[in-house]
């Protein structure tokens, strides 16, 4: 779909007792931009099948097509009028990078604002197109309503799609909670045990790759925890991971019993010596002939006999 030059509009209606009309406070300024911001750009990575909230810089391409620009705020409560052009930059700067297609800002506009409306409606779902990283937004946006008691409506305008309009307020606010999936499996962690708490009943295992583990101890085991401090344990008992965002709790300890040392590898494990070398130092000589591989030792006829029979028996089995 190609819109040319045509922009996309979002605006952002505040309203409430604490706020004056035509005025924004800077501080709420400063919360909502990043929010807003951040909602296009990970709903735009979500409609290219990548995760919302994958780590790192945002591509530019996605940049490019998701810059939102304030062009204006008008009375009437504070109204933040919010621009989604069709980056310019993207035609300078064609072969530099990939080039998004032509209307993945509108889209993800689009994608973004149907989704807090349908939110608003009641869904119980995630929004199609949406992952959780996008409902950590749509919570943060209700946490604002919450805290500054006001009611908060976008309306957008996508160029090329019909325009959709959603209230996020302190009433409804859990229906834009983020949708958790906890679940209880089974660990086992191996390291350092380095903190304690014997009053909270925790313990924190730092593994080989200096990854903290936090852990929770029944009294039963606290005799174990005060004879393993700063020896290397080893751990088992149930986690609860949240599947919806991926962060696991802390480790409930069923088993902890020593872990053994740690066997250090040889200094010179890490050296990248040559064949010549290693071959020098364990006595061996390149082969001057096929005859170099033959046995010290002639086999007894016994010997060559029982040879020939173990390998018939194999031929045999297949």
């Amino acid at each position: 779909m190609q819109h040319g030059a045509e922009s996309g509009r979002l605006e952002v209606r505040i309203e409430g007792e604490s706020i004056q009309p035509g005025k924004v406070a800077l501080r709420d300024l400063e919360k909502l931009a990043p929010l807003l911001q951040d909602a296009l750009e990970r709903t735009a990575r979500v409609l290219r099948h990548e995760p919302g909230g994958a780590p790192g810089p945002v591509p530019q391409e996605i940049q490019l097509a998701t810059n939102l620009l304030l062009v204006g705020i008008r009375n009437g409560s504070a109204n933040l009028l919010l621009e989604l052009p069709v980056p310019e930059e993207a035609q300078a700067a064609e072969g530099l990078f990939p080039l998004p297609p032509p209307d993945l800002g509108q889209r993800a506009l689009d994608t973004f604002v149907r989704g807090l409306h349908e939110l608003e409606a009641g869904a119980t779902e995630v929004p199609n197109d949406w992952d959780n990283s996008v409902m950590a937004i749509a919570e943060e946006l209700a946490t604002f309503s919450s805290e500054r008691e006001v009611t908060i409506e976008v309306s957008a305008r996508p160029a090329g799609y019909r325009p959709s309009k959603a209230r996020l307020s302190p009433l409804i606010a859990d229906r834009f909670r983020v949708r958790h999936a906890p679940v209880t499996r089974p660990r086992t962690v191996r390291g350092r045990l380095f903190l304690v708490d014997l009053k909270a009943g925790r313990i924190d295992v730092e593994d080989d790759r200096g990854n903290r583990v936090r852990c929770h101890f029944p009294p039963e085991l606290e005799a174990q925890v005060k004879r393993l401090v700063g020896e290397i344990v080893q751990a088992s008992g149930s986690e609860e991971i949240d599947l919806a965002v991926g962060r696991p709790a802390r480790l409930e300890v069923e088993v902890l019993e020593a872990g053994g040392e740690e066997v250090p590898l040889a200094g010179d494990f890490w050296l990248n010596r040559s064949a010549a070398e290693q071959a020098r130092d364990q006595g061996v000589g390149p082969i001057a002939s096929v005859t170099d591989l033959a046995a010290d030792d002639e086999f007894s006829e016994d010997e060559l006999l029982h040879f020939i029979e173990t390998i018939r028996e194999g031929r045999r089995g297949t």
